[in-house]
């Protein structure tokens, strides 16, 4: 009798011990996958590639589907709040492609004018999901922000480079194919120039936010130390320091010779509002000024070495084109509010913006437009003014919640992270006003991950600074 208790309180033992292993193994596995579909995604055009894109949906929703099973009673440990709302906004698209009795006098029966359309979109929905659920795992590990961080990074940085290599000499492939458009811009793996600003416009503010976190570190050292003669010359801190301006530098040239106007609009924006923050989350102004100058000077001295005028010309030429020509994005904004006015409550259906928005069309006759041109009206006048409401709601919850991990976090890697999930947050959803970079796949999982990684540092910061300190690290 005591053997077989003994014997059970040691398989019990051994089992608790594996128990955290296994958890470790699966964590690992979802960074693994999660950060290799982010980069097949960029790399497949922006995921416009549907070949590709569909194996990056295959795996992530496979494995969102084990990370439901398995661990959703540790998601809500934060709280309800980040399972009920993609629950919600898939059953309100499912609705959408089912037979309803209310909807038996429309041609298909349905809320949706394209079913397979508003089928295909869902999967890419459930696919954003499952990163953002897969994030918030990651996260809960000790280095797991650091690791997708840094992950990021080092993509926008391969990117850069390759936008850079574009507008520096013309050079027309991406992989096998030769580009026929937009041959004078950079736009790294992606076709549009606009959408390759969206992904640098995002991965910026981590930059920033690490040479800020850098600097911080650098002042709060011993004076006496720094004061010595050679000592501050030689510091690690100052290296890393310049590693950090240099790679926001990089980033900054590749968005300005993107030549797209609002993502260089949307960065400063956001740049902005992040030195704001730091003036008034008790950061010190010194800091707080002598960091945009740092940045700022060797940035623009390579933008100008190289040549602005081509950014120039593309902002006389947005003056030029409000003054003289009537179709714009105005004219389309104008039709898709007119569209959602026609069905209000239920939408058109997800993806069917391009089937449907000839009904109501009078900007750009005889062309086909397959985008609003702002990623707000789009959704409202597919799925509806309340699913629109639920979804940029939920984001702006995350949004405030980082502006809250900024203001009242003592640890300097928290408040790091903060600011740099706020920025990327800020710079995307401002763009998403006058172009569709959350229609594109890539642009869209980023913001997903941003979105966990955010969720995920805010949340352990408020429950628990130990737990804080521990899960979250900052590169």
């Amino acid at each position: 009798m005591v053997t077989g208790t003994a014997r059970t309180a040691l398989q019990n033992m051994r089992l608790s011990r594996n128990k955290p292993r296994n958890e470790n193994r699966m964590a690992r596995i979802f960074e693994i996958r999660l950060i290799g579909g982010v980069i097949m995604a960029v790399a497949a055009f922006g995921g416009t590639d549907p070949g590709y894109f569909l194996v990056v949906e295959i795996v992530l929703l496979v494995l969102g589907g084990l990370l439901m099973l398995k661990s959703i009673s540790r998601t809500a440990e934060y709280s309800v709040f980040p399972a009920m709302i993609p629950l919600l906004l898939v059953a309100i698209i499912v609705l959408q492609i089912v037979h309803l009795p209310v909807f038996a006098n429309s041609m298909h029966g349905r809320v949706s004018a394209a079913p397979f359309e508003t089928l295909s979109h869902l999967t890419a929905l459930a696919t954003y999901f499952s990163a953002f659920f897969m994030t918030i795992t990651i996260c809960r590990r000790p280095n797991g922000s650091k690791i997708l961080i840094s992950a990021l990074l080092g993509l926008g940085a391969m990117e850069a480079c390759f936008g850079l290599v574009q507008f520096l000499t013309g050079y027309p492939q991406i992989f096998g194919y030769t580009k026929t458009i937009n041959l004078e811009m950079a736009t790294g793996t992606f076709i549009n120039y606009d959408h390759f600003a969206g992904l640098m416009e995002m991965i910026l503010p981590f930059a920033l936010a690490g040479a800020f976190y850098q600097l911080s570190i650098i002042k709060g050292q011993d004076r006496q130390k720094l004061d010595q003669q050679g000592t501050f010359l030689s510091r690690e801190e100052l290296a890393k320091l310049a590693m950090w301006i240099f790679l926001s530098t990089l980033l900054l040239v590749a968005l300005v010779f993107s030549e797209s106007r609002m993502g260089l609009v949307a960065a400063i924006l956001s740049a902005l509002s992040m030195i704001t923050l730091m003036l008034t989350s008790g950061a010190k102004r010194a800091s707080a000024f002598l960091l945009p100058l740092a940045f700022l000077a060797p940035a623009l001295s390579m933008i100008f070495w190289i040549g602005p005028e081509p950014v120039i010309a593309r902002f006389e030429k947005l003056v030029k084109q409000s003054a003289s020509v009537p179709d714009s994005r105005m004219a389309i904004w104008r039709d898709t509010l007119n569209l959602i006015g026609m069905h209000p409550w239920a939408g058109t259906g997800l993806g069917t913006f391009a089937v449907v928005y000839p009904s109501v069309q009078s900007a750009f006759p005889g062309q086909f437009v397959d985008h609003a041109h702002n990623d707000y009206l789009e959704f409202a006048s597919e799925c509806g003014i309340p699913a629109t409401v639920i979804l940029f709601a939920a984001i702006f919850y995350i949004v405030a919640q980082s502006v809250r991990s900024i203001c009242r976090t003592a640890g300097h890697s928290q408040r790091a992270i903060a600011l740099g999930c706020f920025g990327s947050m800020v710079a995307i959803l401002l763009h998403s006003l006058t172009d569709f970079n959350l229609q594109i796949p890539a642009n869209t999982l980023l913001f997903a991950v941003v979105l966990g990684i955010s969720y995920a540092n805010s949340s352990a910061c408020t429950r628990n600074p130990r737990i804080a300190m521990r899960l979250v690290v900052y590169p």
